[in-house]
């Protein structure tokens, strides 16, 4: 291990990413995923980093030389916009020595939850539930646009209570009874996305805006049958 490596531990499900300063201390980006929207930047030592755990050189790509990547490391100390998907330790690792933020694990996540959801969509055809669907579309197209200019994340608590909404269409629940059953898949969804974005506060705010996309969507969808 030399000054401006990348190195990375295992820690269970997830990969720990840091730059090696070659003096027995790195520069992370939080501890690991447990820190969530409270991660910064910082210097630790190879005992806090690996928690035991065997520490290994990744052969990543480099565009700068071995003491700019700890420069560029240590320049961005005390920085607090950890996200979990779009800002974690390896797009920071990859960014040192890069100048591109990059995050292998990231991407299989994202890749596997969509792999995911098109199955949940497959299978929603195959019991016929494919033409509550199709007639709920307008309404989610509608929420579409304004989720779009305010934040795109919820786009995905959309889709979740739409699938949930047809899914409970299909197991033979009252119209009602699918609607809420949607709703409140699609408000526990934007929750969720709230607050692995900003904790408590984010979950209320995206709460919030599903509310505002919910009640914008019905109007619309309204006005279109009037």
């Amino acid at each position: 291990m030399a000054r401006g490596d990348h190195l990375s531990v295992r820690r269970g499900w997830y990969t720990h990413h840091a730059i090696d300063l070659g003096d027995g201390y790195v520069v992370q980006y939080g501890r690991g995923v447990s820190d969530g929207v409270g991660a910064t930047v910082q210097v630790s030592s190879y005992a806090t980093f690996s928690k035991g755990c065997p520490i290994e050189t990744v052969a990543s790509p480099a565009s700068y030389e071995a003491h700019e990547i700890a420069l560029r490391a240590l320049s961005c100390l005390g920085e607090r916009d950890y996200h979990i998907l779009w800002n974690n330790c390896e797009h920071f690792v990859t960014w040192c020595r890069s100048g591109k933020r990059e995050s292998q694990q990231a991407d299989r996540f994202v890749q596997t939850a969509s792999e995911a959801v098109t199955k949940v969509a497959v299978g929603l055809v195959a019991t016929g539930a494919a033409r509550l669907a199709m007639k709920a579309s307008s309404r989610l197209s509608t929420k579409a646009a304004g989720r779009v200019a305010a934040t795109p994340w919820l786009l995905a608590a959309d889709a979740a209570q739409l699938i949930a909404e047809s899914a409970a269409s299909a197991l033979g629940r009252e119209k009602g009874v699918a609607k809420r059953t949607g709703q409140a898949v699609g408000a526990g969804t934007s929750a969720g996305i709230g607050a692995l974005t900003a904790g408590a506060v984010g979950a209320a705010i995206a709460v919030s805006l599903w509310a505002v996309g919910e009640a914008v969507g019905t109007a619309l969808s309204s006005r279109q049958q009037g």
